[in-house]
C-alpha cells in the first residue's frame, strides 16, 4: 500500500512539473519565434526612451523668453537637430513605431523651419532701440512671437506632442510584451486550472529569466544599464500583477 501511495505521489509531482515546463516552454516560444525582433528593438532604445525628457533638448530651465531671442533660438535649433540624429539611430523593423518615429522627424524638421525664418525676423528687428530701453523695438518682438502671451522656454509645442507619442508607443509595445507572459499564466490558474497559483508563480520566474536574458544580450553595451533594468523591472511588474 506505500508503495503504491508513493507511486502515485511520484505521478503527480511529476505532473505537476511537468505542466509547468510545458506552459513556460509554450510561452518562451511565443517570445523566440514572434517577439525576438521586438525585444530587440526595444532594447536598443531603452536608453533613449529613459532620456527621452523634452528639457533635454531644449534651453536650460535658466533661460528666460528674452535669452532666448538674444541667442535668436541657435541653442534651440541645435537641440532639435541633435533629438532628430538621436531618433536616426534608433531601430524601424516594428511598423508603429517607424510610423511614429517618421510622425516626431517631421514636426522636428518643420520646427527647425520656423524657428529658422523667426531668426531671419529677429535680425531685422532693431535691438537698438531694446538696448536702449525704447519699446518699439520690444514691441516688435512680442508682435513676432506671438505678443508676448506663449512662453519660448519649451520644446516646441508640436515636437513634444510627437515626442510623448512616440514613448507612448513604445510602452504599448512592453504592454504587449508583459500580457503575451501573463495571460497564458492566468488561464492557466483561472481558466484552465492546470496551474495551482505556487506553479503560476514557478511559470512566471522562468518566463521573465528568459526575458531579462534576451533584453541583456540585445541591450548595447555603450550604455548604461540604468534604463535596462529599470523597463525590464517595469514589464516584470506588469507580469506579476495579478
Amino acid at each position: 500500500m506505500k508503495k503504491l501511495l508513493t507511486i502515485v505521489l511520484v505521478a503527480l509531482l511529476a505532473s505537476c512539473t511537468n505542466q509547468v515546463k510545458k506552459t513556460s516552454q509554450s510561452i518562451k516560444n511565443d517570445f523566440d519565434e514572434n517577439y525576438s525582433g521586438l525585444i530587440s528593438d526595444l532594447s536598443e532604445s531603452m536608453y533613449f526612451i529613459y532620456y527621452a525628457n523634452p528639457a533635454n533638448y531644449w534651453y536650460p530651465e535658466t533661460y528666460t523668453d528674452s535669452d532666448i531671442m538674444q541667442d535668436k533660438f541657435k541653442i534651440g535649433i541645435e537641440g532639435l537637430v541633435t533629438l532628430g540624429n538621436d531618433i536616426s539611430k534608433l531601430p524601424t523593423n516594428d511598423p508603429d513605431i517607424s510610423s511614429q518615429i517618421q510622425l516626431l522627424q517631421n514636426a522636428i524638421e518643420q520646427s527647425k523651419k520656423d524657428l529658422k525664418e523667426t531668426q531671419k525676423s529677429l535680425e531685422r528687428v532693431d535691438f537698438a532701440l531694446m538696448d536702449s530701453g525704447g519699446l518699439f523695438g520690444l514691441m516688435a518682438l512680442e508682435s513676432m512671437l506671438g505678443g508676448g502671451e506663449s512662453s519660448q522656454s519649451e520644446l516646441p509645442s508640436e515636437v513634444k506632442d510627437q515626442l510623448q507619442e512616440l514613448v507612448n508607443t513604445y510602452y504599448n509595445k512592453m504592454q504587449k510584451l508583459c500580457y503575451t507572459a501573463r495571460d497564458p499564466i492566468l488561464r492557466g490558474v483561472l481558466t484552465d486550472s492546470v496551474l495551482t497559483t505556487e506553479e503560476a508563480i514557478e511559470v512566471r520566474n522562468e518566463v521573465k529569466a528568459h526575458l531579462k536574458s534576451k533584453f541583456e544580450g540585445a541591450y548595447p553595451a555603450e550604455y548604461d544599464t540604468e534604463a535596462r533594468d529599470e523597463y525590464i523591472s517595469i514589464i516584470f511588474d506588469c507580469i506579476d500583477d495579478k
